[in-house]
């Protein structure tokens, strides 16, 4: 509702306005629910037979391996979407820029998440380069 009211302009607010006033507040109840349900509902109930809790959903392997692929998709989703959506760039690469195109956004999605996966699966959980950043890294605090 707050976005249509700021899109229409009935409602003034910039983005660090809602963000302070809005989202933070309401990001805050909601998170005091959710340990109030994992603390007084999920964890007394855990051990009866079918009692599906709000903790077992979110241990659910597909939302922790998005948890795991969420730095990978941080990083990736903004030159991923310059490529598709950045007027000079989409131009340049395939002749009109994808924001005309509302069905493309799926796309665009399928297209972060696999990138972000194939980063994760070949390059974070890479030995080798985890190697290589740990021996920088002391090399750097070596420095200080």
């Amino acid at each position: 509702g707050v976005i249509v009211a700021r899109a229409f302009g009935w409602l003034t607010l910039n983005d660090a306005l809602t963000r302070g006033l809005l989202f933070i507040p309401l990001f805050t109840a909601f998170v005091m629910r959710v340990h109030r349900q994992t603390v007084y509902a999920d964890l007394p109930n855990s051990g009866k037979p079918g009692y599906n809790s709000f903790s077992k959903a979110l241990g659910a392997k597909w939302l922790t391996y998005l948890g795991a692929i969420s730095f990978p998709i941080y990083i990736l989703h903004g030159p991923i979407g310059q490529i598709f959506y950045k007027r000079v760039v989409a131009q340049k690469l395939w002749g009109k820029v994808f924001t005309s195109d509302p069905w493309f956004f799926p796309v665009y999605l399928g297209i972060v998440l696999a990138s972000a996966a194939v980063v994760h699966e070949l390059f974070m959980k890479n030995r080798d380069v985890q190697g290589w950043f740990q021996a920088k890294g002391r090399e750097l605090a070596a420095l200080f």
